[in-house]
């Protein structure tokens, strides 16, 4: 919100997402997962350019040459991201939220153990953004593989998911 509509401001108030990984490196934190939603189409939620002419996406480069470190995008390398309508929120953020309140346990045999691991949030968040979009945002993890056991939330009462089918028609 604090950056001007011009590259300069944008390079100089950004980011880069190896300056993240070397800090989560150097901090020996052990295994850490950056969620990244900052591929998009280059337009505000009112649907106005924020600079004109630009573009913005994840590079296929961009990638976590680190084990320990897993960095889950919203999109593929050179894609564009967009936006959830009926949320009023980003595609990938909304379901990967979700995702983390537990709307992907028991991805992967429908039976609900009280966790989600990283691999059904992944899942589930590909699944649902394909089921409720028009294509072309395919979200990804960076790291081979994509570590099964590694456990993002757990608790007694995690939420159940919304129905995708339903979600089509608001």
């Amino acid at each position: 919100v604090d950056t001007k509509a011009d590259a300069d401001s944008m390079e100089s108030r950004s980011i880069h997402l190896d300056q993240v990984q070397a800090t989560v490196t150097a901090s020996k934190a052990g295994k850490a997962i950056l969620v990244v939603d900052a591929c998009y189409a280059g337009v505000g939620r009112d649907g106005q350019e924020l600079m004109g002419g630009k573009r913005f996406a994840v590079p296929a480069y961009a990638a976590a040459d680190n084990a320990q470190i897993t960095v889950w995008s919203a999109s593929s390398a050179n894609e564009l991201s967009g936006p959830f309508e009926p949320a009023r929120h980003g595609l990938f953020t909304y379901f990967a939220v979700g995702a983390l309140r537990g709307w992907a346990d028991g991805e992967f045999d429908d039976r609900r153990d009280g966790q989600v691991t990283l691999a059904e949030a992944q899942t589930y968040v590909a699944k649902a953004i394909r089921t409720v979009s028009e294509g072309g945002q395919q979200p990804t993890m960076e790291t081979r593989p994509i570590p099964k056991g590694w456990v993002l939330t757990s608790a007694n009462n995690l939420e159940e998911g919304p129905d995708l089918a339903a979600l089509l028609l608001e």
